[in-house]
């Protein structure tokens, strides 16, 4: 989770943003959880994946495939993580984020896309990220504007 809330215009920040939880509070509290667990001292040869690990990998797989997904994203761990009894649910309960609320915001910032490929996440959003919004350009020109006449 750390390290994907340390990608300043990652997926997962997007999707926390458009939930209504504050990203940097989030991360702190993320980087306070990682200073107390234990650490592994000595030698350390060999890698191994953790169960919680492997847990979050296999729900984010189920949430692929719920999706309608060819590929694992971004999203799918962080739907994953809230089902995550180490620390996700205390976490999601903490910044008061439900199920119902996490869903919206993933479905808002994927829209109707697929992750179909392995960079999904350059679709997603693809209008307020390239496009511009001329409505709202337009309202804030004749703002202006009328600021400038004298009444």
């Amino acid at each position: 989770m750390k390290a994907l809330l340390e990608q300043r215009n990652g997926l997962a920040r997007r999707i926390f943003a458009k939930a209504g939880v504050d990203n940097t509070s989030l991360l702190q509290a993320t980087e306070r959880f990682i200073q107390m667990q234990p650490k592994v001292m000595g030698d350390t040869s060999g890698s191994m994946l953790g169960r919680d690990l492997e847990g979050l990998i296999d729900r984010a797989r189920g949430h692929k495939k719920d999706l309608g997904d060819a590929f694992v994203s971004v999203e799918h761990l962080v739907l994953g993580f809230m089902q995550d009894k180490r620390f996700g649910q205390q976490l999601f309960k903490e910044f008061q984020l439900t199920p119902k609320a996490l869903n919206a915001a993933v479905q808002s910032v994927r829209g109707s896309q697929k992750v179909t490929d392995q960079d999904p996440e350059g679709k997603y959003e693809a209008l307020e990220k390239y496009g511009k919004d001329l409505t709202e350009m337009a309202r804030q020109v004749t703002l202006e504007r009328h600021d400038e006449i004298a009444w």
